[in-house]
């Protein structure tokens, strides 16, 4: 039952983001561009911010689309004369991090839409922390 809730948000969520085709050319560019830098697809990956199968699986071809935001990061990757030795600064690490928690929040809030107790329940635990954590900070500001 869960399982099949999941899957029916996910694809919900996958709907509304629009989604681009990926060309052949991106296909080969980024394989090229990877293997120029000596990358390996984890590698490649991490400098754009996906996983390393999804980044495999655009260079094979199992994945035809990916968000705007994914394709210009992938254009971004492409243009880059050199690899960031670095990987992503703080602001952006902490940003992708805070992207992926609303994201299972908001996931986790639809998976309870018959079960609005549950759905009060969250809430209520989330205000009650952000009021925590903004009380500490107001006592002891950084």
């Amino acid at each position: 039952m869960y399982k099949k809730k999941k899957d029916a948000i996910d694809k919900e969520l996958a709907a509304s983001h629009h989604r681009v085709p990926i060309s052949m050319e991106v296909r080969q560019a980024l394989r090229t561009k990877r293997l120029g830098f000596g990358l390996s697809y984890s590698g490649a990956a991490e400098l754009i911010g996906v996983h390393w199968s999804t980044y495999r699986k655009w260079e094979i071809g199992e994945t035809t689309r990916y968000t705007r935001e994914i394709e210009r990061r992938v254009k971004f990757f492409l243009e880059e004369e050199k690899p960031m030795i670095t990987t992503l600064d703080a602001d952006e690490h902490s940003s992708r991090l805070l992207d992926k928690l609303i994201t299972r929040l908001r996931n986790t809030y639809r998976l309870c839409q018959r079960e609005p107790h549950l759905q009060a329940r969250l809430t209520v635990r989330l205000e009650d922390l952000l009021d925590e954590i903004l009380n500490i900070y107001s006592q002891n500001p950084t």
